[in-house]
């Protein structure tokens, strides 16, 4: 029986990745908590199993083990981390020349992974030239370091214990998402220019809107739609301290050392909120050229991470919050791998599924972010009584949505526009279930609900699907909006 809920859809801690194809028949500054500047060092080692800002963990957080590392062991856990530059191999960028990211410079000891900068003239750098420079370039031929995640988050607080290079170089702890980039910080040890954009005690946090056009985009200068630079009263590369961000879909709070330093919201960051799909794990070290080029006798240097920790709310949905909310693709989970013929310059990207709208659907579906439930995106389904579109269906690739036999609950966020007469919309996996549209409030958003069962496993052969027809239309108009698909077991 279908239930007509004025709630919105609970947020899952794991996804499952699933891909969806369709086929046819903001302020830039931020709101601040800032509390009496934070200056102590943190020399021990917070509890693991809490954020230092939650000792008691009150808040209910669940550390999640693919992504957090203590470094204790003797090398690095290649099921968590990829070195940037492996086999030749680079994965989104090789560094900010004249620095180049190489892979002789991640090591794991004394129970921290430990990234060097070093002032190498004889190491083979790429012969390559970009707005920032030449690799290797005399002025600073220096080797950096790069590690990233294997795996992906949505929502949660990280947390690591560090300390910057001594050096003017940087040190960053930072992720890369979807056209988005969240730093939570990026420090800069012993700049040469002082009284710069990134200074020697200041931690450093930033939201980068990286879609199609933003970055010479007037109101996003930079691309930056969020800067915050905290005041430390002491140099980042003197001591350790334990630097932490929650990220929920209501925005940000920065945290060092166990005590709340900043924090800012969606509502004010406005449409430069772009950190709506899962994000990956930066570490790494550049060279800021506006900022000074380091010299060859502060080299080599270290930026020391102790650990990093990530921890984040249960939840029963399981299915992608992200693709399922249309913020954007499925990124595959397994990291790419370059060929095995190749080796030496190659650059590669992650693969990621975006919905497939045939040309024929593209005059009647739209992924719009006008009118959306959460995340800045939803689907439109729009047809006219005139048309000839028969079906419009979305549908997931099979293998990508599957269930075990078992009980469940799908929910979808539901907007009927004023001028809507379309009567039925049908989702689901092997059997499409029909939801009535005639009862739901027009210009509201409505959360629609339907239990259903698989007697064995489903996806597997054939993918989930959305689907209206000019069928089910009583008047002039099928004009819908879904956001928020989700399925969870039944209780």
């Amino acid at each position: 029986m279908t239930a007509f809920l004025k709630t919105s859809c609970k947020l899952t801690a794991s996804t499952v990745c699933i891909a969806i194809a369709l086929a046819a028949g903001c302020a830039q500054n931020s709101s601040s908590h800032m509390p009496e500047t934070v200056a102590s060092t943190w020399s021990e080692k917070p509890n693991q199993f809490s954020p230092s800002y939650d000792p008691e963990n009150s808040e209910g957080w669940v550390l999640n083990a693919k992504l957090s590392d203590e470094f204790n062991g003797d090398k690095l856990d290649e099921s968590k981390w990829y070195v940037n530059g492996t086999d030749g191999y680079f994965y989104h960028w090789k560094g900010r020349a004249p620095s180049q990211f190489a892979p002789h410079n991640v090591r794991v000891e004394d129970g921290m992974m430990k990234l060097t900068s070093r002032w190498e003239p004889d190491y083979e750098f790429v012969d390559e030239t970009t707005k920032s420079g030449k690799f290797g370039d005399d002025i600073a031929p220096v080797t950096a370091a790069a590690v990233i995640s294997k795996n992906r988050f949505l929502h949660g607080y990280m947390e690591v214990r560090s300390k910057s290079m001594n050096a003017a170089m940087t040190s960053a702890f930072w992720t890369l998402g979807y056209q988005s980039e969240l730093d939570i910080y990026e420090q800069i040890g012993n700049p040469k220019v002082k009284n710069g954009s990134f200074r020697e005690d200041h931690y450093t946090s930033a939201i980068h809107d990286w879609r199609p056009g933003r970055s010479q985009a007037g109101e996003f200068a930079n691309n930056k739609s969020f800067h915050n630079a905290y005041d430390m009263k002491t140099r980042t590369a003197d001591a350790f301290h334990v630097y932490g961000c929650e990220w929920s879909e209501a925005g940000l709070k920065f945290y060092l050392d166990g005590k709340l330093i900043h924090e800012t919201s969606r509502e004010t960051i406005g449409d430069g909120w772009v950190i709506t799909n899962p994000l990956e794990i930066w570490f790494d070290s550049e060279i800021f050229n506006w900022l000074g080029y380091p010299h060859a006798e502060e080299l080599p240097a270290d930026y020391e991470v102790d650990y990093v920790r990530v921890w984040q709310k249960p939840n029963a949905n399981l299915l992608d919050r992200a693709f399922f909310g249309f913020e954007g693709p499925i990124t595959d989970k397994t990291f790419p791998q370059p060929p095995q013929d190749v080796r030496g310059n190659m650059l590669v990207k992650p693969k990621q599924r975006f919905w497939k709208i045939s040309d024929e659907a593209s005059k009647y579906v739209t992924i719009q972010d006008d009118i959306y439930r959460g995340g800045k995106s939803s689907l439109l389904i729009n047809v006219p009584a005139n048309s000839k579109s028969g079906d419009v269906r979305a549908s997931s690739h099979k293998g990508d949505a599957v269930l075990g036999a078992g009980d469940y609950v799908l929910k979808m966020d539901v907007r009927v526009d004023d001028s809507n007469t379309l009567k039925r919309l049908y989702a689901g996996f092997d059997k499409a279930i029909a939801f009535d549209l005639t009862q739901l409030e027009k210009g509201e958003w409505t959360t629609v609900s339907h239990a259903f069962s698989a007697d064995g496993t489903i996806g597997s052969k054939a993918g989930f699907s959305i689907s209206a027809s000019n069928v089910d239309l009583e008047g002039q108009q099928a004009k819908v909006f879904i956001d928020n698909i989700s399925v969870e077991a039944a209780s």
